[in-house]
């Protein structure tokens, strides 16, 4: 499903429609709201590192005599300069998206295999109200629900997520079991 795109969330004759996607109500085995707080302490810290980094770099360009074809010590300011501010410029930006981040919250739902997101808002009320539905449709054939709702799965929230112990005993990549991946 695509970015910040408003999708159809109904649930009619047991089968759970998420935009053009059909989940069997009596196949599913877990529904669940999960919340994604973003880490703004780590962005902070991420930019604080990266300043302290691009500070020793600059600190060790300014007591090094850098040859330029007019003699020593000139013209490399002009560039250090720029590319010093873009970095100080992008840095603060990533910190930026981080810290005015809002919380996000995903329906996950899981039938046989590991869940997986299905939807994400940054309304927890809306993401909760999915998942009661689906889990009275559950023991109820009647269940009827309709609503719409603007999908930021693609945002933050990445698809597929383990509650529990992983395995993969197959392949090139084999890890065997991970326990509490």
């Amino acid at each position: 499903m695509a970015r910040n795109k408003v999708v159809q969330v109904r649930i009619e004759d047991r089968i759970l429609w998420i935009g053009g996607a059909a989940y069997p109500v009596q196949n599913i085995a877990v529904a669940m709201t999960v919340e994604y707080v973003p880490r703004r302490m780590a962005a902070i810290v991420r930019f604080l590192s990266s300043m302290a980094i691009l500070l020793a770099v600059l600190v060790l360009l300014a007591r090094t005599n850098i040859p330029h074809r007019y003699g020593y010590g000139y013209g490399y300011g002009t560039l250090v300069r720029p590319v010093a501010l873009a970095l100080v410029a992008f840095f603060a930006f990533r910190m930026l998206r981080v810290l005015f981040m809002r919380t996000r919250y995903a329906v996950y739902i899981g039938t046989s295999g590991s869940p997986f997101a299905v939807l994400g808002s940054t309304d927890e009320r809306e993401m909760r109200e999915i998942v009661d539905q689906v889990a009275k449709a559950i023991n109820n054939p009647e269940a009827r629900y309709h609503t719409t709702v603007t999908n930021i799965l693609g945002d933050v929230i990445s698809g597929d997520k383990v509650f529990g112990d992983k395995f993969k005993v197959f392949g090139e990549n084999n890890m065997g079991k991970q326990v509490g991946a």
